[in-house]
């Protein structure tokens, strides 16, 4: 009879199941439904005030949707060419090289300064300097050389090359500052923390891979790249700092700035800072640029004097090398240049990434290896890296996407420190990991430099207040409350990507389909033959609890930012929720087993979809009830069938 009873609630489970399913499947065949009004949502339902005030938007970065965007792109081919010259490993001393003199010599080439003229113009230095076959030419007054070359039968070969000039004067910090550590910075333009997941593979497990610490919650302050990097850098906003803007008659050049390479140049930093676009230029786009050079090496000069004086050759290559490979190995040749120096570096790399989300792969492997070889010479054993972005894609077909929407107010910022960083200040790195998913801006980057110049092996010294920190910001290193909002952290609501949160009634219709798509997404993962065997589907118990999550309604109206310099906001769009997430906890039975799960919504399509395997989670205990299944994966989700009929 116990036997009977068991075959006959088996049979009733997966009947349950079966018709979960067939639902399910047969809402994604009816007509689209309408999109559901913000209102509707979120004036109907009472808000929660006693949670975490920023929900971050919950995002795959492989969801099918935005994958539909993606293409597979090749590392950049320069092979066509051959450098006839090239710079020394430390980037001081250019010449000839063996190939060239092999295949054209004997090689004669002459060499000419680039001179700058503010941020706007660069010329040729009146003197030059010849070089015969394999003679050397060293870099004494410029970082930058344009070169043209002679070889037998009338080959020729022009090109900018970049280096790294003699005179800079630094100091040896190895014994005076041992505790200060090195800042690496690698900005990407347009790079949303989950296209970095998606474009960026090799490099993202490599950070991964050593622990760097990502920023889920990091949101933009304002539309561009000066909206991320002057708050960064300078701790003040644009519109609070003063007036640089060229089309202004009292501007004035952004040397007056107080930008934090400034500091670190006083503790004793070699400071670099350098963009790949010079047409885009941060600081020369909108706004007057620098008189004088901002950084003891900056690279402007080079790349504006590489669309001025050699003959064309390809977008991407700079003769026989990839244009983003000269970029990068800047670094290599500072750390070679001042072994014993402090080193200040930020580079800003938007040639691949700026109008297109794909073509960054083409740098992947370059940049991982980057980060290897001076993983492997010991150059980061006191050197944080950061890897950053300044807003998603802002241009590209995907920001026109709910997703790349949300993504274009969610950054890319993660940080690399050096395990002797993690062994002094355990305090601080251990605040810094549990702000992780804290919502953080620009403003609180500056303020956790900030700490950073004053290292001195005290974690004491990182605690003490530092002047010039915006009021707004709050450093990495100190405790950033869970309940801090986009108003706490001076984001204007059409920029903050926290998701409004209201509770749902567990008996409406939302929460009673959302927590049937949960139970079929449970019972398929014990759904295959074997597996079936051991474990019995579970049934729905109780709706337990329920709530909807979405974007603030001004981040759905927002269209555009309008005006020369972004200073109004086109504020007519839909606030129709096209898209949205149901959390909801239910109680399964055999077992009382208790699951939470996060489902996205498309009223359109009227259809649940589960993201991710974090996404689903059991939140009770399973031993006792699952130790038949010796998978530990598929455990959580299993109560095993000898129970059943022991219950019977």
């Amino acid at each position: 009879m116990k036997r009977k009873q068991c075959l006959l609630l088996l049979l009733a489970s997966s009947l349950f199941a079966y018709l979960v399913i067939s639902l399910q499947s047969a809402n994604a065949k009816e007509d689209p439904s309408p999109p559901l009004s913000y209102d509707d949502i979120f004036l109907q339902a009472p808000t929660n005030s006693n949670i975490q005030s920023c929900v971050p938007s919950k995002l795959d970065p492989f969801n099918p949707e935005m994958m539909s965007f993606y293409r597979s792109v090749p590392p950049v081919d320069c092979s066509m060419s051959l450098d006839w010259v090239t710079p020394s490993v430390d980037g001081s001393v250019l010449a000839v090289t063996t190939e060239a003199d092999q295949m054209f010599g004997p090689v004669s080439c002459q060499f000419r300064d680039l001179v700058r003229d503010g941020d706007f113009a660069v010329k040729l230095s009146n003197d030059s300097s010849e070089a015969v076959s394999l003679a050397g030419y060293v870099l004494n007054t410029s970082d930058h050389v344009f070169v043209e070359c002679k070889g037998r039968e009338e080959n020729s070969w022009d090109n900018v090359i970049t280096g790294i000039r003699k005179g800079v004067q630094v100091k040896d910090s190895s014994l005076t500052q041992p505790e200060k550590l090195n800042i690496m910075i690698l900005g990407i333009d347009s790079m949303s923390r989950q296209n970095f997941a998606r474009m960026l593979k090799e490099t993202s497990s490599w950070m991964q891979e050593r622990g760097a610490v990502f920023l889920s919650n990091y949101n933009v302050l304002g539309d561009g790249t000066v909206a991320a990097l002057a708050p960064l850098l300078t701790g003040l906003k644009e519109w609070e700092l003063p007036e640089t803007r060229r089309r202004m008659n009292n501007s004035q050049p952004c040397d007056v700035l107080p930008f934090i390479w400034k500091e670190f140049k006083e503790a004793g930093y070699v400071t670099s800072f350098n963009e790949d676009s010079p047409g885009i230029g941060t600081f020369t786009y909108r706004l007057t640029g620098f008189t004088s050079p901002p950084t003891d090496h900056y690279m402007r000069p080079y790349y504006q004097a590489q669309d001025k004086f050699p003959k064309p050759f390809s977008k991407f290559c700079y003769r026989g090398t990839p244009r983003h490979k000269i970029h990068y190995n800047h670094v290599r040749q500072l750390y070679q240049k001042y072994p014993k120096g402090k080193k200040f570096y930020i580079s800003w790399a938007s040639a691949l990434s700026h109008g297109d989300t794909n073509s960054i792969q083409a740098a992947d492997t370059d940049i991982r290896n980057l980060l290897s070889d001076l993983e492997a010479d010991g150059s980061l054993k006191d050197t944080l890296v950061m890897v950053m972005s300044d807003h998603g894609h802002r241009f590209d077909a995907i920001r026109d996407t709910f997703q790349g929407k949300l993504e274009e107010r969610m950054p890319l910022m993660s940080f690399l420190f050096p395990p002797s960083f993690q062994t002094k200040y355990p305090a601080a790195y251990d605040k810094l990991k549990n702000n992780a998913d804290k919502l953080t801006t620009a403003l609180d980057i500056h303020a956790t430099l900030k700490d950073l110049i004053e290292l001195d092996g005290e974690e004491e010294t990182i605690r003490k207040p530092k002047k010039g920190v915006h009021s707004r910001a709050l450093s990495l290193f100190g405790p950033i409350p869970a309940t801090r909002g986009c108003a706490d952290a001076g984001i204007d609501p059409h920029w903050c990507a926290c998701l409004n949160w209201a509770t749902l009634n567990t008996t409406s219709t939302l929460a009673r389909a959302a927590a049937a798509h949960l139970l079929a997404h449970i019972v398929s993962l014990t759904s295959q033959e074997n597996t079936r065997a051991v474990c019995v589907p579970f049934t729905l118990g109780t709706v337990a609890r329920a709530a909807v999550m979405a974007p603030n309604k001004d981040v759905l109206k927002f269209r555009k930012s309008v005006g020369q310099d972004a200073e109004w906001v086109d504020m007519k769009g839909s606030s129709d929720l096209n898209e949205l997430w149901v959390q909801v906890q239910v109680v399964l039975q055999p077992g009382e087993a208790i699951f939470d799960g996060t489902l996205k919504f498309k009223p359109t399509e009227n259809k649940f979809y589960v993201e991710g395997s974090s996404s689903v989670s059991r939140i009770s205990l399973y031993k006792g009830q699952a130790d038949c299944m010796e998978d530990t994966n598929i455990r959580p989700w299993c109560y095993c069938r000898d129970l059943l009929e022991l219950d019977r």
